[in-house]
């Protein structure tokens, strides 16, 4: 092939004498070596190719084994690690051969399971004024172990059933948002009959003796707690108590990661079906921190 490539005579002289001689020594057959080497190089590089295609099989059906008591394990076994590479066993000499490596699998931070639901709630939502206005359904899921004392005035309310002075108002049916706060917190409850209790006492005085009037809170002392938990406003339709209790008052929150109202509320649920009611409420034009049209729940109770 060099003879016929190169021409046979000037390849003949410059051999001639001199069996041993090398290639390199010889200029009219620098393409010949040239085709060699790269001949060489790319039967290298198919070589590693197919070791390392041999190597990721092999190291994908090697990546699970199997624990002493026969069942499949979910966690891949590994003999080293290096930064960003991951070696599998029995498959390190191959892939350092082929100069390749496994990427290592993004590692996702653990999400927190969601706590059970102990009880939901099921309103009634009418926009504006009427009783020909169409109810539309709004369902929220309670939290209950997760804030219990916070969750109790919750249900309370919603089924008027509070046991202190002032329980005959403390009831959501009827109730109005109380504010809005676009894209971060709708409030209620404006209750029906106001939100604080007047209570008659009677008072003793050294010139008579009568009843005065006084203005008291609707929640009593056994609504107040200093309960906290692990939940975050991170989704929307979180549903909240403020921190410390002394109120009926919950807020829901129309879009997600609402991190301000952490410092502020406790989580006590979530909203499972409604969450347009949620949104349009949200997009709702504001008068006096209100939205412009009146928004009350027409019914609360338990489901």
């Amino acid at each position: 092939v060099a003879s016929r490539a190169l021409g046979a005579q000037p390849a003949q002289r410059a051999l001639a004498g001199r069996p041993s001689c090398s290639l390199r020594l010889v200029p009219e057959m620098a393409p010949l070596r040239s085709l060699r080497r790269r001949g060489a190089h790319l039967a290298a590089a198919g070589f590693a190719l197919a070791t390392a295609l041999s190597a990721l099989a092999g190291a994908r059906s090697a990546a699970w084994l199997q624990p002493p008591n026969g069942q499949p394990s979910t966690t891949p076994q590994t003999t080293g690690t290096q930064e960003g590479q991951l070696v599998l066993p029995g498959r390190r000499a191959a892939l350092a051969a082929a100069g390749l490596a496994l990427p290592l699998r993004t590692v996702m931070p653990a999400v927190a399971a969601e706590p059970s639901f102990t009880k939901t709630a099921r309103f009634e939502v009418q926009f504006g004024k009427g009783n020909a206005v169409k109810k539309r359904k709004l369902v929220i899921g309670i939290y209950g172990d997760e804030a219990p004392i916070l969750s109790r005035s919750f249900v309370h309310a919603v089924e008027n059933t509070y046991p202190g002075e002032a329980g005959r108002q403390v009831r959501y049916r009827f109730a109005d948002v109380k504010s809005l706060e676009t894209d971060k917190a709708i409030t209620w409850a404006d209750f029906e009959e106001g939100n604080l209790y007047y209570k008659a006492v009677q008072e003793f005085d050294s010139r008579w003796i009568g009843n005065k009037v006084v203005k008291l809170p609707l929640a009593g002392d056994d609504t107040i707690t200093e309960e906290r938990n692990g939940l975050r406003h991170d989704l929307a339709g979180r549903v909240s108590m403020r921190m410390g209790g002394n109120s009926f008052d919950f807020s829901v929150t129309p879009v997600a990661n609402v991190a301000s109202l952490d410092a502020t509320n406790v989580v006590i649920g979530q909203v499972l079906e409604g969450m347009d009611v949620i949104e349009d409420i949200n997009k709702m034009r504001l008068v006096g921190g209100k939205p412009s049209k009146k928004v009350r729940f027409y019914s609360s109770t338990l489901i």
